[in-house]
C-alpha cells in the first residue's frame, strides 16, 4: 500500500468557491479512488515546503 501524507496547505486550491455539499462530493471520489489504488492518504500539521510526499 502506498501512503501519500499532505501538510495543512494540499487542499488548500480545492475548497475556494464551493459549498461544504460539493466539497464532500468531491472528497467520497477521491477516498474512493485513493481506495481502488491502494493509497492511504495521511495528514500532517507540519507545513514542510513540499506539500506532498509519496511514501513506498
Amino acid at each position: 500500500m502506498d501512503k501519500v501524507i499532505f501538510d495543512t496547505n494540499a487542499y488548500r486550491d480545492l475548497a475556494p468557491g464551493r459549498t461544504l455539499d460539493n466539497l464532500d462530493k468531491i472528497l467520497v471520489r477521491i477516498r474512493k479512488r485513493e481506495s481502488e489504488n491502494d493509497i492511504q492518504a495521511l495528514m500532517s500539521p507540519i507545513v514542510t515546503g513540499a506539500s506532498t510526499y509519496l511514501l513506498a
